[in-house]
């Protein structure tokens, strides 16, 4: 049953694959509506292919290396569809975002207790780093469009019916919100160190100025 899901996720994204970046993103803004976000994605398919070749250049031979190695082996199924169309499509910059999120994962441990970690404030500092930390080094657009798609969940891969479907959670709601705080942050700090950056964000949090589920303003 698990191959058999995997399978018909694996055929949703080679129909959007096929379709193209422009169906994409109208299937993209479409589930923003459908939710009621208040999100604006200002992202094409020239920008990102610009930007994947700039980051792909910048890698050293080793992270080239894993790339074409199977580095996203371990997180391929992980993924929602959405995910997985922009990581078949721009590796590069899906590289990138991973590695961003394991430090921003590491840096919440770090700092706050476990019982925060899930929907509390060291959720909400993870979220906010990571956006924050992908803004300043992809790209605002970027760094908009995959932590929104990162949100997207209950979809039925076998009819691949992704216009109706495709339902957010107060959890993911809470996500997106800080999502939103630290992509703002990342274009204020984006000339700056990242310790500045990361204590402006734990003050914040700190201060409750951040989403979490019992409190989101």
């Amino acid at each position: 049953a698990r191959q058999k899901y995997l399978d018909a996720k694996n055929s949703c994204v080679d129909q959007l694959i096929q379709k193209g970046f422009h169906y994409f993103l109208e299937i993209t803004q479409s589930v923003i509506s459908h939710n009621h976000l208040n999100l604006s994605l200002n992202v094409n398919e020239r920008y990102l292919q610009k930007l994947q070749f700039e980051k792909f250049n910048s890698l050293s031979s080793v992270e080239k290396s894993q790339i074409y190695l199977g580095w996203r082996d371990a997180i391929h199924n992980k993924f929602n569809i959405f995910e997985q169309y922009i990581e078949e499509t721009f590796p590069q910059l899906i590289f990138e975002a991973v590695k961003i999120s394991y430090y921003a994962v590491n840096k919440s441990r770090d700092l706050f207790s476990s019982n925060e970690l899930y929907q509390g404030k060291g959720d909400a500092y993870r979220h906010i780093l990571w956006a924050a930390l992908m803004t300043k080094f992809i790209g605002k657009d970027f760094a908009a469009l995959w932590s929104t798609i990162h949100e997207f969940e209950s979809f039925d891969p076998v009819k691949c019916k992704l216009e109706e479907s495709i339902l957010v959670s107060q959890d993911n709601l809470m996500d997106l919100e800080n999502n939103k705080l630290g992509i703002d942050i990342g274009e204020r700090y984006k000339y700056t160190q990242n310790s500045l950056m990361e204590n402006y964000i734990l003050q914040l949090v700190n201060n409750n100025q951040a989403c979490t589920i019992e409190k989101c303003e």
